[in-house]
């Protein structure tokens, strides 16, 4: 009898975001490294039955303060215990034939992240294509309903889904592997709509509100930025062109912004 299949759910720690989100994998100049990648098989009853978790050694990168600031997961710390990427991603591609479908948070980004790896390793292909996917992330954002977000609602964060879900804070995050597991986790609590009484309370909104906010985070920062002669805008000019392109940024850019506002507000002092 053929098996049914099982869910592989998926997640990377990086060295930055991509500078175009809508970038195919296969163009790795728009996507960062992988600094970890862990992914988690579970089988229709949500029970975990397998998992791996490896840290990258850095091959002709660094990983910036920035990222540091967000995993924790120091140049240092990866070249003393990562392992090469070739590695991770043989183990990735033997597991991946036992899925029936690829589940993340964000799960555009992982997959960006991880195909360019593949790409960058000399494959013509990403081994990630034929699976059918499932994002937790765009999927919930009428269930969470945290104001914000050029459509109504802003998609919530991993932590902010497991809140919705379970009234618990998300601990140890920003670990792949901890990530991965509560993706799961939240996975099959939406399938089985495991809600809370309270539930249907909104969420107190963290995140960014409006896209007007957007445009004064970029102008904000481009102030900053003149005084300091040093700070490198690329990054802040390709979002910069996608917010005047279409109006709006994703929650993700967002947050990065306010972390490099705060970056040079700190260093103005």
């Amino acid at each position: 009898m053929k098996s049914p299949g099982l869910y592989l759910f998926l997640d990377t720690e990086t060295t930055g975001l991509p500078t175009r989100y809508d970038a195919p994998a296969s163009d790795v100049r728009a996507w960062p490294r992988m600094v970890q990648v862990a992914w988690v098989l579970a089988d229709a009853q949500g029970h975990e039955l397998a998992s791996r978790c490896h840290l990258i050694r850095p091959e002709g990168f660094t990983i910036p303060a920035e990222a540091v600031r967000i995993h924790g997961i120091t140049t240092e710390i990866a070249r003393l215990h990562g392992v090469d990427v070739h590695r991770a991603l043989d183990e990735l591609v033997v597991d991946l034939p036992q899925a029936r479908l690829l589940v993340g948070h964000n799960l555009e980004f992982d997959y960006g992240v991880v195909g360019a790896e593949f790409f960058r390793a000399g494959s013509t292909v990403n081994p990630l294509d034929g699976l059918q996917r499932y994002c937790t992330m765009k999927t919930t954002a009428d269930l969470c309903r945290i104001p914000g977000g050029y459509r109504g609602y802003k998609w919530p964060t991993l932590d902010e889904l497991h809140w919705t879900l379970f009234r618990q804070e998300l601990k140890a995050g920003h670990d792949a592997l901890a990530d991965a597991r509560a993706c799961a986790k939240c996975y099959f609590a939406l399938l089985n709509r495991t809600l809370p009484a309270d539930a249907d309370e909104d969420l107190e909104d963290d995140g960014p509100d409006t896209d007007d906010d957007a445009g004064e985070l970029l102008e904000e920062i481009y102030d900053l930025a003149e005084g300091q002669p040093w700070f490198d805008t690329e990054f802040v000019d390709s979002v910069n062109e996608q917010y005047e392109e279409r109006g709006w940024i994703s929650d993700a850019q967002m947050e990065a912004l306010q972390r490099i506002r705060d970056m040079l507000e700190r260093k103005a002092r």
